[in-house]
């Protein structure tokens, strides 16, 4: 299969990349150079006509969302709309883009915060509703996943959405106090190659990403089960079973 890849610059995009490797045919992008062996395409898909380059002959899309640190203006005004941009605009381009070319499976990053005011209360899976805070991070992903379910609603692209908790490295956070929010990003790479190659029975899905871990606050057995996901990281803690 032809997978696009986005955000080749950064740990996730990476370590996605890494984990389709061999699987795939993969076509990498950012709006940086990287050194790779594989197809890489620089583009930004803030312009349309980036947008559809990227798209030429690509069956599957993994776009990780997220505006690389390499862009951040210094000005935290002019950041905040950067983000808006990147978590938006960039999106919703791509998204116009592979419906224009038949894409049949778009796969992209959100967050767990968007559901985290019931955190502290309940042990949280995808059934509660959205109640994203007034932060510029959380909300624009948010705005995203709403762009995303109706191109699923109103076109015959499959997607699927992926609310990673807080990407980190196991090895990285070794000592420190555990975050319930963690997920190795070795495990968050993973569920990315499942939900590019499982098979589909709703145009639209939401999969919680998150450690299994019995300390976590993120119920991921809907992705176990459905995703096939399989976190292997539990930051030395028992993995909650059932």
């Amino acid at each position: 299969m032809k997978v696009l890849v986005t955000g080749a610059q950064q740990p996730l995009g990476q370590a996605i990349i890494q984990a389709l490797r061999g699987r795939h045919d993969l076509r990498v992008s950012d709006v940086g150079s990287i050194s790779t062996d594989l197809e890489f395409v620089r583009a930004d898909p803030r312009n349309v006509e980036d947008a559809e380059r990227l798209m030429l002959g690509i069956e599957a899309v993994v776009h990780t969302a997220s505006m690389p640190a390499s862009e951040a203006s210094p000005d935290p005004v002019d950041q905040e709309q950067q983000i808006l941009d990147w978590g938006t605009r960039a999106t919703y381009n791509l998204l116009v883009a592979a419906k224009g070319n038949k894409v049949r499976r778009f796969v992209h990053a959100s967050t767990v915060q968007v559901v985290r005011d019931k955190a502290d209360e309940w042990w949280v899976d995808e059934r509660f509703r959205p109640r994203p805070h007034a932060e510029i991070q959380e909300m624009t992903l948010y705005l995203a996943e709403r762009m995303a379910y109706h191109f699923a609603v109103e076109t015959p692209l499959e997607v699927i959405c992926l609310r990673l908790g807080k990407v980190v490295r196991e090895e990285d956070v070794a000592g420190q106090p555990y975050d319930p929010d963690w997920v190795d990003v070795r495990d968050a790479a993973q569920a990315f190659v499942q939900a590019v190659e499982i098979q589909v029975y709703y145009r639209y899905q939401i999969f919680h990403i998150a450690a299994n871990t019995q300390a976590g606050r993120w119920h991921v057995g809907n992705a176990m089960e459905n995703l096939k996901y399989q976190p292997l990281h539990h930051f030395g803690l028992p993995p909650r079973l059932g």
